[in-house]
């Protein structure tokens, strides 16, 4: 394995304990109610508004079952309620409640001051340089597929 490969090899293990270390601290320092799963759906029917359970199952991945799971637990906490598209009657669009923005805007205020802790020890030329990095590999991905 060349030095490159090694290094792109480390940097990719990296990226997932990253991730994993990232949103498991993240979430036990809210201290809050509901699951990792719970929370991504929550997040992204706050960025995207509305969505059906098949886009939620699509963008995550999972099953639609799976999916189901977590809407009916979010709809059980007041989070988020179903509603029939106006349009089509037979679709049912899941969409977030006022406690769930408020709930979510709760946690982004959490999440800011989690980061700031998180890179408190990172100097600024540091994290420069870590997100023209980023945006460089960002860049490449979108280009590249």
């Amino acid at each position: 394995m060349s030095d490159r490969d090694h290094l792109i090899h480390r940097l990719e293990i990296a990226f997932r304990i990253f991730g994993r270390q990232f949103r498991h601290q993240f979430l036990k320092s809210i201290n809050t109610e509901i699951s990792s799963g719970e929370f991504f759906v929550l997040n992204q029917l706050v960025q995207d508004g509305p969505l059906k359970v098949s886009d939620l199952a699509q963008t995550f991945d999972v099953s639609l079952s799976h999916i189901t799971a977590l809407s009916d637990k979010l709809v059980s906490k007041g989070l988020v309620e179903r509603k029939r598209s106006e349009e089509d009657r037979r679709i049912v669009l899941l969409s977030v409640t006022e406690k769930g923005q408020e709930a979510m805007a709760h946690f982004y205020e959490l999440k800011k001051e989690y980061l700031k802790k998180v890179f408190e020890t990172v100097e600024e030329g540091e994290l420069e340089t870590v997100l023209r990095v980023f945006e460089k590999v960002q860049h490449s991905i979108s280009q590249n597929g």
